[in-house]
């Protein structure tokens, strides 16, 4: 019985090493890939991710209505539901 059962244990393990060597493989070229995005910074799409913030954060809108309202992204006024606009 051991010799019909060693060359089945022997079959499951080379599969499960090819198995292996491709995970990791898949592995290492995910990670260079990130690597390399980041480093030419696709998420920027060229432009370094702090001059990307300073442009967002350069933005303000406010209400037509009501001038004390200011926020850093569009919406609506929370005072009377107007449409916010990109403050001059």
């Amino acid at each position: 019985m051991c010799i019909l059962i060693t060359p089945i244990i022997s079959h499951i393990l080379r599969h499960y090493e090819k198995t292996m060597h491709k995970i990791k493989l898949m592995i290492s070229l995910l990670a260079m890939l990130t690597v390399s995005l980041a480093v030419i910074g696709v998420a920027g799409c060229g432009r370094p991710a702090a001059e990307q913030r300073s442009g967002q954060q350069a933005r303000q809108y406010t209400c037509p209505m009501h001038p004390e309202v200011v926020q850093d992204n569009p919406g609506n006024c929370p005072k009377c539901n107007m449409k916010l606009v990109e403050k001059q």
